[in-house]
């Protein structure tokens, strides 16, 4: 490695956060997504239009698929939050302590399956009791107002989706390929320099170990964002043969 080669190594761990122009149209296209959801609902007369750009930014992915994955899970979880908070409500109006056990059960099975599962189905799990929550608990201040406080917390979160989802589809989307690829070929690396043996591959085995709980919740999120947006990892002979000149 030359001197030149080693001071930009150090300065990029003494500063690692990257300013590459394209992390900089990201979070231009985010902004923009942002304040055109806060826009949309401002115009519509929504109750809590704020609602709208915190879900514009909290969606933002790198990928396409990841924002279509993880808008997809959230929307299904505010939907089925709502659902059962209005159900809820529907039968203990009046009765304040089945009306609380009944959500506190309902927050107790959703936390459950969010630690069962994990990245973006997690999440929407996590919504759905986050979201009877705050229409059943709501709503109980006033019940004849229940389904325009359920209607407007969902058209809140659907706008704010729908415009990052949008922005990530129309400026410079960036599919998964990518990312698989990234993984499957750091995979490969680490299987050659095992099978080499020798120094190597002690290194490759420790990296190994310290990269699996990533790669493994990278790779699971890659799984969850191909539902909605496919990808093909080395699926042919070139595919594999340029994963292998990558490596070689």
């Amino acid at each position: 490695m030359s001197r030149a080669e080693a001071i930009h190594a150090d300065l990029r761990y003494s500063f690692p956060v990257d300013l590459g122009w394209r992390n900089f149209v990201f979070a231009l296209r985010t902004g923009v997504a942002g304040i055109a959801a806060l826009a949309i609902s401002y115009w519509l007369d929504l109750q809590n239009p704020q609602w709208s750009i915190l879900t514009a930014i909290l969606l933002a992915q790198p990928t396409t698929g990841a924002v279509l994955a993880k808008g997809a899970y959230r929307v299904v979880g505010t939907l089925v939050g709502a659902f059962w908070g209005l159900f809820t409500l529907s039968l203990y109006a009046e009765a304040p302590v089945p009306f609380v056990a009944a959500m506190v059960l309902w927050l107790g099975l959703c936390i459950y399956a969010a630690a069962r599962s994990r990245n973006f189905v997690s999440y929407g799990f996590l919504l759905a009791g986050y979201s009877a929550l705050l229409v059943g608990y709501e709503g109980a201040t006033a019940p004849t107002q229940a389904w325009m406080i359920a209607l407007d917390r969902s058209t809140e979160i659907i706008i704010g989706i729908a415009c990052t989802a949008a922005a990530s589809v129309l400026v410079m989307p960036r599919q998964c390929r990518r990312g698989a690829e990234d993984l499957a070929r750091r995979h490969f690396l680490r299987s050659r320099a095992l099978r080499r043996g020798g120094d190597e591959s002690t290194n490759a085995d420790c990296d190994f170990r310290r990269a699996a709980p990533t790669d493994g919740d990278r790779g699971h999120q890659v799984r969850c964002a191909a539902f909605l947006h496919p990808v093909r990892v080395v699926g042919d002979a070139g595919r594999r043969r340029s994963v292998a000149s990558h490596a070689a």
